[in-house]
């Protein structure tokens, strides 16, 4: 569980938080997405969505047999994930990474937690 958490905050996290950032936050000419960072971390993002698909295509948990931190720490990344239009993409064609999220999605503690819209975090 401890090396999956790892994973995530040094690998998985500084990737596609600069793809979200882009997208929530756009800081390119006239308030657009600055593509040039996005064709960098375009490859990226791809290679992470993999990595975490075969992750969870086992067991259809992130780390071990049964729910853990580590799921905890990975679902609110895909529900933002979902919703941007190359990760949305990528997410929707990766199999098991999508019967994860449906299955993990409805738990009580996700549903009350449940990241929110883009439009009240720009607020």
């Amino acid at each position: 569980v401890e090396q999956w958490i790892s994973v995530l905050n040094t690998s998985i996290f500084p990737t596609v938080v600069i793809y979200m950032r882009e997208n929530a936050f756009p800081r390119g000419v006239g308030g657009k997405r600055d593509e040039t960072i996005m064709a960098t971390a375009l490859p990226k993002l791809r290679h992470s969505i993999d990595v975490l698909n075969e992750a969870v295509a086992a067991t259809g948990y992130f780390a071990g047999d049964s729910f853990s931190l580590a799921d905890l720490y990975l679902m609110p990344l895909l529900g933002y994930l979902k919703i941007f239009p190359e990760s949305g993409t990528l997410f929707a064609k990766r199999e098991a990474l999508v019967k994860y999220f449906a299955a993990h999605s409805t738990r009580k503690s996700f549903v009350t937690t449940t990241p929110p819209p883009l439009s009240a975090l720009r607020e």
